[in-house]
């Protein structure tokens, strides 16, 4: 559990720099990188891809529970498995999933009462799981 906490703080601090970062995020996201299995949330806006791997950060217009649900369920959906207890704030909701030798990690974080920052993090295939 201290490794994925340490890997979300990371991740959080990924999300936080991609405000500031040299590439403009796109008001509309290609999602063409996106791995067909990997769930979106409806309505995605101000988009950020990075190289290495996938890590995609966009906004949405909805509650951070609201989206949160959509991802539990979308992902098992998707042939997902939760591989880690949920971190669950007020402000925050990290969330797990694993399927053959794939990890994903889905950070949520509440920017306003109505807009969700959701951050998701695809490890290279090379990447060993933890």
């Amino acid at each position: 559990m201290k490794a994925m906490t340490a890997i979300a703080m990371i991740f959080a601090t990924l999300l936080v720099s991609c405000a500031s970062s040299a590439h403009p995020p796109s008001a509309t996201p290609d999602l063409s990188k996106v791995p067909a299995d990997i769930p979106i949330y409806p309505a995605p806006f101000n988009s950020h891809y990075s190289v290495s791997g996938l890590s995609l950060v966009y906004f949405v217009n909805a509650n951070l529970q609201i989206v949160a649900r959509f991802y539990q369920t979308a992902m098992l959906q998707q042939g997902w498995t939760q591989s880690d207890t949920p971190v669950l704030t007020d402000a925050e909701i990290i969330l797990n999933y694993q399927k053959t030798d794939r990890n994903v990690m889905i950070d949520l974080l509440k920017e306003k009462d109505n807009v969700t920052l959701v951050g998701i993090n695809i490890p290279p295939l090379d990447t060993p799981l933890p």
